[in-house]
């Protein structure tokens, strides 16, 4: 396999998605505090100057040099201009400890939007599970049976470009010995690999019943390629939350020839419970 290079690091279109995230500016909790905080003393610094100016100048007749004088020493003394260096201080000692138990702090106001944090939500696979994708439930439509469904997903795979749902999929297929004998006699023509635009692969093969197509991806996108999904399109649909319900993420397969889809429902490890309290 040959391939050329065209762009590298940033040049590259997940790179400049990711200069477009980091270019982003935006004021967090921490900087309106600290500056609700800061305009509120300097209008009150304010007043108070002017109630002295008026006691000094209409009553007490102090000159108005030294009257000024104490007026800038008010204010300076009354605005707290290293807050904002005293508070960034603080939160680079937090960073420090947060680095001791392995977290990374990319920002220093984060710390302080994570320290008022009621709920945290987020994506389970690779963080507290292992990322060993495995197979569960096969759910044919049609003429479709089980083993079609893994013979047209292995098809629709390449070891290759080892994507955890694929070595998943050809692991289980290449585990029976009939199965793994009839992948064999089927050659691949053309191969297009998932795009997260398109949400699926698409593979072109030869085989025993001649050259036909099959692709595998997200489900609501192969029945969108089925011409009767209108027929079959709920049954897809309550399945797929059937599936959801049990815990499984939904693949969906088709062979396009016959129009036959089929599901298969998949599950990651999950680390040990004990082990995800003492983490936490």
């Amino acid at each position: 396999m040959t391939a050329l290079v065209v762009v590298t690091g940033m040049d590259t279109y997940f790179g400049k998605t990711t200069r477009l995230v980091a270019n982003v500016q935006t004021r967090s909790h921490f900087q309106k505090a600290v500056l609700k905080i800061g305009n509120y003393l300097i209008v009150l610094a304010g007043c108070i100057v002017a109630i002295v100016l008026l006691i000094e100048e209409l009553f007490r007749h102090t000159p108005f040099l030294e009257t000024l004088q104490f007026a800038l020493v008010l204010i300076v003394a009354a605005i707290p201009v290293a807050l904002p260096a005293v508070m960034s201080v603080s939160m680079a000692v937090g960073a420090t400890e947060l680095a001791k138990k392995g977290a990374i702090v990319s920002k220093l106001v984060s710390i302080e939007e994570m320290a008022g944090m009621d709920v945290l939500c987020s994506d389970k696979t690779g963080t507290i599970t292992q990322n060993k994708i495995t197979l569960s439930e096969f759910v044919p439509f049609g003429n479709f049976k089980e083993n079609d469904l893994l013979l047209y997903g292995s098809l629709a795979s390449r070891e290759e470009d080892n994507d955890p749902i694929d070595n998943a999929i050809l692991l289980k297929a290449k585990a029976s010995e009939p199965l793994k004998v009839k992948i064999e006699s089927y050659k691949i023509k053309e191969f297009k690999p998932f795009d997260p635009v398109i949400k699926h692969t698409e593979a072109t093969v030869e085989g025993p019943e001649g050259k036909l197509k099959v692709a595998k991806g997200a489900p609501q996108i192969i029945l969108d390629m089925s011409s009767n999904k209108e027929e079959i399109g709920q049954k897809v649909k309550e399945k797929v939350d059937y599936l959801a319900s049990k815990g499984y993420r939904a693949l969906g397969w088709v062979w396009k020839r016959q129009e036959n889809i089929g599901l298969q429902g998949f599950w990651d490890f999950m680390i040990h419970h004990i082990k995800i309290l003492q983490r936490l």
